[in-house]
């Protein structure tokens, strides 16, 4: 990619990410068992949009404080599960686990953009794999040519994943 221009470098990440995005237009949507989540609504509000997820995955536990007595009864029951993973004879001692949100959305907290990437949202680094932090900045930097070239290779996906290219444009 280092030795190709930028705008040749997104045309040939079309190519390589080609399987992942018609994979995109294959999923079945709307399953009432599946949580769909929209990656620039993770980073734009990423507490918001992981409080949904533990919500749907039962994970939230809003019953108790996570007092120390509560910090040592989970991490009695984390290592029983564990070994019960290990061990197949202990799988009687197997149980669904819920977490205070407190301590999932500490997890959130240590993997902001800010700490990964040591620079605010919107500082750009474009050698850095946490380039921006920023939803949409995509909108820099595709051309017409890229637009067509992801309308032929993939089309009806956009429109699909619920975007529209005339609005996605108009925004920038």
């Amino acid at each position: 990619m280092q030795e190709v221009s930028k705008e040749e470098g997104l045309l040939l990440e079309m190519d390589f990410s080609a399987q992942e995005l018609r994979d995109l237009g294959a999923w079945p949507y709307g399953h009432p068992d599946i949580l769909e989540v929209k990656m620039e609504e993770l980073t734009a509000r990423p507490y918001e949009g992981f409080v949904r997820i533990f919500e749907f995955l039962g994970l939230l536990d809003e019953g108790e404080s996570y007092s120390a007595r509560r910090r040592i009864g989970l991490f009695v029951r984390e290592m029983l599960n564990r070994a019960s993973f290990r061990y197949r004879w202990l799988r009687w001692l197997r149980r669904p686990m819920s977490v205070p949100g407190e301590l999932l959305l500490g997890r959130v907290w240590d993997h902001r953009f800010e700490k990964k990437a040591r620079r605010r949202r919107g500082e750009e680094d474009p050698r850095s794999h946490y380039r921006k932090g920023q939803p949409g900045d995509w909108r820099n930097h595709f051309t017409e040519e890229h637009v067509a070239a992801f309308k032929e290779k993939f089309p009806g996906l956009v429109e699909k994943l619920g975007y529209s290219w005339e609005a996605e444009l108009h925004t920038v």
